[in-house]
């Protein structure tokens, strides 16, 4: 495909160039057949009819009388009162200060639903709708909830958030008239404007006052759109799912070095030339060799990296001992081959103490002393990147624990990031692009965890597109030899059995010990072919993988994918192109500019649901 075919144009002033105050205060942008799932005062299981096994897979856990949907229910509240709609906040604003007869809590689970506001003295609930709530769909949706709650004595009223900023008098008026009156309330959509009922509402688009989203190529996508929150990411869990993470640490990398003559070179370690992102390493053995003193280099890109010639020695600014780093080689596509004169436990204190954190180059800004924790997910652990697995920032250890329980797993695989992640396209067809390669590990237990969830219908879900390249990569193929001694059995553990999920570990200011590579099984499987059949089964991994993946690439393992947006014309949108579909993933972009998503590393995230 032409390279240019991945182009479009993005506003520079949606360039994140800082990270939000909060890590869970991201917006999400979900796209596919199940982009609608019900949120906040919805039926957190409506979207598990959508896995694999189908509705009838987990009937059983969202009975509203079960304790682990009560369970699931009250973790996700938590989540929805820290993270209110702007329409949310409003009301809740006007509420708090209303008669103390009004006695309203936000966001209250109430069997398997959540409630946006709730009276539970005189049984009201009310609830602000979107524009997904005039939908079909959604409609029947809400008909069931309210009759759920109506059934347990509830009464509903229902507000369209556009009244909330248009006619919020109105609105406070009808909510204290039922509250101090034990009236019936009329049927569902009736307080909805009547030029609106029967249809759906407008478009958030069109609700804000922008132009409507041009169509992608003559045809409409916004139906497979929806704009989230990165705390609804939970209601699109069902259990027995597996949500995979990268849990490689970022290398402060970034340093200064000086050379004999007094001239300061800013050098960005990328690479280690025999260590955990080459093939040759495969055990703590070997590590610890390649690592020992005067044999340890790493490739590394310099401004102004021609002035300095191979043998020139240069000392690192700010390291206390007099020992200096030495140019080995140089080429225009790798940088400078560094040598260093200690192995990497003493590189990694140097590093620790004067480095910066390597921050992407779109970014127009040195990196500074907050960067060393949001440019870090809160479950880093190995360290080996060059760049953050980016869509793992707007994680914290809450969301991370609605997580489990929402009854999914979660596996913390290792895909060091190298640089090569930001480096241009050169070539103006994608089959002439070489990728750049990069170093991970699935280990054993972790295949059999993914394996199990595919087994009994669950989906797995990447947290971002270093995570589903490493799945990717380890997925069996039809052709590969020895496949009966990796199918699940009957032996697998259930998907909260003992030790099967892992709890993140680590994070910013974590004392946790860097360990080395584990030792690699050579039996990993080859690189996948572009169009090659695929079976939903991972292998245990260990080594360099360099898949390039475009569209027509058939996946075999990943359902669901977690992912910043990308830059124009780089591999990443040609990944997230063949996962979701190039035209629909144009127009959601559009749709995301147009609605003022913020881009790249620091910036938003979306969802993305599979097009087979």
């Amino acid at each position: 495909m032409k390279v240019s075919e991945f182009d479009f144009e993005l506003p520079s002033e949606l360039i994140a160039q800082h990270p939000l105050p909060q890590r869970d205060a991201s917006r999400m942008l979900v796209v596919g057949e199940s982009a609608s799932p019900p949120i906040g005062g919805e039926w957190l299981g409506a979207a598990c009819g959508d896995g694999r096994g189908g509705a009838s897979s987990f009937k059983s856990a969202f009975d509203p009388h079960e304790k682990h949907c009560t369970a699931r229910a009250q973790s996700f509240a938590k989540i929805l009162r820290k993270t209110m709609t702007k329409h949310e906040a409003i009301l809740w604003k006007h509420l708090r200060r209303s008669p103390s007869g009004f006695d309203f809590v936000k966001q209250i689970p109430i069997g398997k639903y959540i409630a946006d506001f709730a009276n539970r003295r005189t049984k009201l609930i009310i609830e602000l709708d979107g524009a997904g709530h005039g939908e079909e769909r959604q409609i029947y949706h809400d008909a069931e909830r309210d009759k759920f709650l109506q059934d347990s004595g509830y009464r509903i009223i229902r507000f369209w958030n556009e009244s909330i900023i248009k006619n919020i008098d109105d609105v406070l008026d009808t909510v204290y008239y039922y509250v101090t009156h034990e009236k019936e309330i009329p049927p569902l959509r009736n307080f909805y404007p009547k030029e609106i009922i029967g249809r759906s509402p407008p478009s958030a688009v069109a609700a804000s006052g922008a132009e409507p989203l041009p169509p992608y190529g003559g045809e409409t996508y916004s139906h497979l759109f929806a704009d989230k929150h990165i705390a609804d990411f939970i209601s699109y869990l069902c259990p027995g799912d597996v949500v995979v993470f990268n849990n490689s640490r970022v290398i402060p990398a970034r340093f200064i070095a000086t050379a004999a003559d007094g001239a300061e070179y800013e050098i960005t370690l990328h690479t280690k030339v025999g260590g955990p992102t080459s093939p040759r390493l495969r055990g703590a053995l070997d590590f610890a060799a390649a690592t020992s003193r005067g044999q340890n280099r790493w490739w590394g890109f310099a401004k102004k990296f021609q002035k300095l010639r191979v043998g020139e020695t240069l000392q690192i600014s700010g390291y206390e001992n007099d020992d200096k780093i030495t140019v080995i080689e140089k080429n225009d596509d790798s940088g400078l081959l560094i040598q260093f004169p200690f192995g990497d436990e003493e590189l990694f204190r140097v590093l620790d103490r004067v480095g910066k954190m390597p921050l992407p180059p779109y970014m127009k800004r040195d990196p500074d002393s907050s960067d060393r924790e949001r440019y870090q997910t809160v479950y880093a652990d190995p360290l080996g990147s060059m760049a953050a697995p980016t869509a793992g920032l707007h994680f914290t250890p809450e969301l991370i624990a609605a997580i489990h329980d929402a009854g999914a797993d979660v596996v913390n695989i290792t895909l060091h990031v190298g640089a090569g992640t930001w480096a241009p396209m050169k070539s103006a067809d994608t089959d002439g692009h070489k990728m750049h390669s990069e170093w991970g590990v699935i280990t054993s237990e972790q295949a059999d965890i993914i394996n199990a969830a595919h087994a009994r219908g669950g989906r797995v879900f990447a947290i971002g597109t270093t995570s589903l390249r490493l799945l990717e990569s380890a997925a069996i193929t039809p052709t590969q030899e020895s496949l009966s001694d990796k199918l699940p059995s009957d032996s697998i553990p259930p998907h909260k059995g003992a030790g099967a999920a892992e709890r993140p570990r680590g994070g910013p200011g974590s004392d946790s010990e860097q360990a080395p590579p584990p030792a690699c099984d050579t039996s990993t499987p080859p690189p996948p072919k572009m169009g090659e059949t695929r079976w939903n089964l991972v292998a245990p991994f260990c080594g360099d993988t360099d898949i390039f993946i475009t569209p027509g690439y058939k996946f075999g393992i990943v359902d669901v994918l977690l992912t910043n947006f990308h830059l124009p014309k780089s591999t990443l949108f040609m990944l997230v192109a063949a996962f979701a579909g190039l035209p629909e993933m144009k127009a959601a972009y559009a749709h995301a500019i147009a609605e003022n998503y913020r881009f790249f590393s620091y910036g938003d995230c979306c969802l993305l649901f599979r097009k087979d």
